[in-house]
């Protein structure tokens, strides 16, 4: 796989990426930069203002895998990544393979957002199952931030039963709860009763939230729950979300990545980023946590490019 410098395109859906040119990129719920907010309706598109040298690989996630480990073979050093998964499920196990190929190495990104058209996510070269961008640019440093905006701490709960993506029952000191009753008197405490699935939460020991599908009174999760099956369930406000993705798309030389979710909490308000910056709104973040990089939900994640000499 060649390595060579990569011109990277961001785009709402209503915008035909094929045309752009850009050897990487994905689609987006709306975007922000330093020339300010633009809606997911307008057919619109960012460009990164510099290139990143490194290699392309896409299609779907088995092939890409084992392209990747040939290229890992070659010895080439690899810094870091940006990883795009197109909703087609499989993304816990892709990078777990991937961080067993590149230990320690930061990889960020996430889900782009759908066209009309279909359920797989838009992003370049293709639409497929994955895109990922092996950063090999000695020009740059890397660096790699996450951010839980979800700061309130509302009760640490044991998932009752065996499934790995399913909860239906918790245990709350000692006496078991529907989680659904559960959360739902946790968020009418707060005066909260829309949007609770944004507003709360669950978490495992590494800071990660795990997306919440509603299923009836039950939940699908988005990601494996931890396999000693205790959850943290938190909670945010509206006002500290803003307070938090504010300042922490303030970033300059940063691409960077939000929960389409979180933004929903936002009621209209907007921000900007620093300067050579593209700020993304995902269904689903791929965030570096503790060392290793984890499938999330409701998260903010970034990668700095930090020019070697200044």
């Amino acid at each position: 796989m060649e390595n060579k410098e990569n011109r990277i395109i961001f785009y709402n859906t209503g915008y035909d990426e094929t045309r752009s040119g850009a050897e990487f990129g994905c689609a987006t719920l709306g975007f922000t930069s330093e020339r300010g907010w633009v809606e997911p309706q307008e057919g619109a598109a960012l460009e990164l203002p510099y290139r990143v040298k490194g290699a392309v690989f896409h299609g779907n996630m088995e092939p890409t895998i084992q392209n990747i480990k040939a290229y890992a073979r070659g010895g080439k050093a690899v810094k870091g990544g940006i990883l795009f998964l197109g909703n087609c499920g499989g993304e816990e196990a892709f990078i777990e393979q991937l961080g067993s190929i590149y230990p320690g190495i930061p990889f960020v990104g996430g889900s782009p957002a759908i066209g009309e058209d279909s359920r797989v996510g838009r992003m370049l070269p293709e639409n497929g199952e994955v895109s990922i961008l092996l950063i090999t640019d000695e020009r740059y440093d890397l660096e790699v931030e996450y951010c839980n905006v979800h700061r309130e701490t509302v009760g640490f709960v044991k998932v009752c039963g065996t499934d790995s993506r399913y909860i239906e029952t918790v245990e709350v000191d000692g006496a078991k709860i529907r989680f659904y009753d559960y959360i739902h008197t946790e968020a009418k405490k707060r005066g909260v009763k829309e949007g609770i699935h944004e507003r709360i939460a669950i978490s495992d020991h590494l800071d990660r939230n795990i997306h919440l599908i509603p299923d009836g009174g039950n939940f699908i999760c988005g990601a494996n729950l931890p396999e000693e099956r205790g959850i943290l369930v938190r909670y945010t406000d509206k006002q500290n979300v803003f307070k938090a993705m504010e300042a922490f798309y303030a970033s300059e030389d940063s691409v960077i990545f939000g929960c389409a979710g979180i933004k929903s909490m936002l009621d209209g308000q907007t921000f900007i980023t620093g300067k050579n910056s593209a700020g993304l709104f995902m269904f689903g973040e791929v965030a570096f946590l503790n060392g290793s990089s984890q499938f999330a939900n409701l998260m903010l994640a970034k990668m700095k490019f930090l020019r070697k000499g200044n």
